[in-house]
């Protein structure tokens, strides 16, 4: 483990490098691009859980100025390797001490002149981020070197900012701004520190504040720049409260910080490195997969882990299932502060999602497919477009997609059984719980024939398939909600009887409880057939049988979108992703072998695993089975998914690139839960040794109520051993 990077520039690797390399800490996350790169080269700093829309467009995520902007420019013209074909490059990220870095020589008539930049993001004054920039050259030169802050920035969806003042304070640029929707202060700073003496100049145009030093290099000496900036939002005193940290930020001076980012790591790999021992790169990809998903971490309950993280604005910076289903098990074992902060912004966003199930004429809470702030669906009803036309595409997501409910309600279920923090069921939990199970039940149709409650017109994790009845994932989700309704009120009584028995009284559940236990009592659940097979939804064995590669073929475009009413793998069994397979992975113990193994055998062949997501539960259920060596390949597209850039860009016309944080999840979901057995009974671990035969030992630590263990697993061995407590 430690660092992950690519020698040679490459125009068409800009894009991919921006996301591989992103530092982050959770409140913001800056894009891996190069110190003089500029929006054409989507350089972002994204601000999580800050969001706006510009006119009839999208709302995304808020993407603020960029206070590390530094270019120089020589006779010859700007040092940037868009420009200048550099003689050499490098750039990487530092996993280990969350620090981007890169060099890069140009040869120039008079001199080969070396860049070396290095930045970090802090991760306890979670406002501001650091830069160190050099320049040195073998002859004397004359260059300019320019440095501030870009105003002119990258967007998706239209620019989101509107400045109201660019503030000019000895040394310090502020640049005040606020959201053009809800007027919400964005305030970005800088300062720097410099080894050499020439005077700045400012240059306040073309959207951009910069100060430039015009200086005469002499030959081997190293000119250095270091940069204090940062971004505050949404707080009355935006603007006083970052000047004072920005302040505060040079006095300490660079190495200072540098030498707290370092103690910040080392604490945080301490607990959540993994050892493997197999084949190469492995454990790098491993690990690089947590080092994502610690930079994305929540910071507060107000916000959660969007599906790209802080890549950029993709999906709309939105909270999917994603984080749920996929990311919290590695914050559960490592990190409960943040799985806290994942659970309580669900519990937030209840009154958002009662909203939306009042306008779709339902009861209970209906959660947002595409969560922004306060539980806002983003979603729209034309979520994809057509590749050839351009067209927007009719899709049902944001009304369909009810097997969210279940997704927040298992992700409490996991929290409750691993923290023992029964304070989040007082704190809105039960209530969350209580209206989901209501909005399913008020979605539910009556069959008095059959005498059973029906699940109509969904979309399952499969998105190809819409408006299809009786989904198996989506029905067991809501019988797993009924029955927590149930587990939960018990489990609350046991702590606080009187509190439960207000709540009931108070909010009038009474009646609400007896519907509840009348609909689970007769909620259809799709069974196996006779070949041990469950139907993915009803009809879904009538349709057209083709091999994947055979619908690959009558693709007309590479960005195709295949799904919807009119996409060529809507009459076929051809599936996204893993739906079917994804019910048998998170409920193992509903199922048996036989059941398991014939599932997994039918619908492996079928899917397309266009979503990230897909390839984690298939290697988990393929652990389950024993097939150890049909998950590898599974596991390491999940792992190496950013760093070789092969999940999809492109859903039909829309960009859907950026940082695949369920795929990071999963990798760790297949190798703790997968690969190692683990399991959970109270404040008890068990593993079992379910290793492919490249994997020949993994070593990690697991957080259980304060007590760390230690769990090995080899070949031949599974063995879990408890850390005393210190004194």
């Amino acid at each position: 483990m430690k660092k992950l990077e690519k020698k040679g520039f490459s125009r068409s690797d800009v894009n991919l490098a921006g996301t591989r390399y992103l530092i982050g800490n959770g409140y913001f996350g800056y894009r891996g691009t190069l110190d003089e790169f500029t929006k054409a080269d989507m350089v972002a700093l994204n601000l999580n859980g800050i969001y706006d829309r510009y006119g009839d467009l999208w709302r995304e995520s808020v993407n603020a100025f960029n206070p590390l902007y530094t270019f120089v420019r020589v006779k010859d013209g700007e040092l940037n390797p868009n420009r200048i074909k550099p003689i050499s490059h490098v750039s990487g990220i530092d996993i280990q001490e969350g620090l981007f870095y890169r060099e890069t020589t140009f040869r120039l008539k008079e001199a080969d002149v070396t860049i070396k930049s290095e930045r970090f993001a802090d991760q306890k004054n979670r406002e501001l981020m650091y830069s160190q920039y050099s320049i040195k050259a073998t002859h004397p030169l004359e260059i300019d070197l320019y440095t501030g802050i870009d105003l002119d920035v990258y967007n998706l969806s239209g620019n989101h900012l509107d400045v109201k003042e660019v503030l000019d304070e000895v040394d310090f640029f502020f640049v005040k701004s606020v959201t053009r929707e809800l007027g919400l202060p964005v305030i970005v700073g800088e300062t720097t520190t410099r080894n050499f003496k020439q005077p700045g100049k400012v240059l306040i145009q073309n959207q951009k504040a910069l100060r430039y030093y015009s200086i005469h290099m002499e030959a081997d000496k190293e000119y250095i720049l270091q940069k204090f900036t940062g971004v505050s939002h949404t707080r009355e005193d935006s603007f006083e409260y970052l000047d004072m940290l920005v302040t505060k930020a040079q006095k300490l001076g660079y190495l200072r910080k540098k030498q707290e980012n370092q103690e910040y790591w080392e604490e945080k790999w301490s607990l959540a490195h993994v050892d493997i021992t197999g084949e190469e790169d492995v454990e790098l990809a491993v690990n690089y997969s947590l080092y994502q998903l610690i930079s994305s971490r929540p910071y507060s309950d107000q916000v959660s882990i969007p599906a790209r993280g802080l890549s950029g604005q993709i999906y709309k910076g939105a909270v999917f299932w994603d984080t749920e289903i996929f990311m919290l098990p590695f914050f559960l074992n490592t990190d409960p502060e943040s799985a806290r902060h994942i659970i309580m912004y669900r519990i937030l966003g209840l009154s958002g999602a009662q909203k939306k199930a009042v306008q779709y004429n339902y009861q209970g809470a209906f959660y947002a497919w595409e969560s922004q702030e306060d539980g806002l669906d983003a979603c729209s009803d034309y979520n994809v477009t057509d590749a050839l036309t351009g067209e927007p595409i009719r899709t049902y997501f944001r009304e369909k997609k009810i097997h969210i409910n279940g997704a927040i309600v298992y992700a409490l279920k996991q929290y409750l059984d691993r923290t023992g923090d029964d304070s989040v069921l007082f704190s809105g939990g039960l209530e969350m719980v209580m209206e989901c199970a209501r909005f399913y039940q008020s979605y539910l149709t009556y069959d008095r024939e059959t005498k059973q409650y029906h699940v109509l017109s969904v979309i399952g994790p499969d998105d190809y398939h819409e408006l299809v009845d009786d989904n198996a994932y989506t029905n067991y989700m809501v019988l797993f909600v009924f029955d927590m309704v149930f587990y939960l009120l018990d489990q609350a009584r046991k702590v606080h009887p009187r509190k439960v028995s207000g709540l009931i009284k108070e909010k009038g559940w009474s009646e609400v409880i007896r519907q509840i236990r009348w609909a689970k009592e007769r909620l259809y659940l799709p069974v196996t057939d006779e070949h041990h097979i469950i139907e993915q939804f009803n009809g879904y064995f009538s349709l057209e049988d083709v091999s994947l590669s055979e619908l690959k073929n009558r693709v007309s475009h590479p960005n195709e979108y295949l799904g919807g009413k009119n996409g060529l793998a809507t009459p076929t069994k051809i599936i996204k992703q893993a739906d079917v397979v994804s019910l048998l992975a998170l409920f193992p113990d509903k199922f048996t072998r036989v059941e398991k193994k014939a599932n997994y055998a039918y619908y492996e062949p079928k899917t397309e695993h266009g979503s990230s997501l897909s390839k984690a539960m298939h290697a988990l259920l393929a652990c389950d089975i024993g097939r150890a060596n049909y998950a590898y390949p599974h596991f390491l597209n999940s792992a190496f998914i950013d760093i070789k850039g092969e999940g999809k860009q492109f859903a039909g016309g829309i960009y859907i690139g950026g940082t695949h944080l369920a795929a990071c999840g999963g990798t760790y979901l297949t190798l703790a839960y997968g690969f190692c057995g683990l399991k959970h009974f109270g404040h008890l671990l068990t593993c079992d040794t379910k290793l492919s035969s490249k994997i020949k030992e993994v070593k990690f630590k697991v957080l259980v109520k304060g007590k760390i263990a230690n769990v090995k697993v080899t070949n031949m061995t599974a063995t879990v051993t408890w850390e005393e407590p210190e004194a």
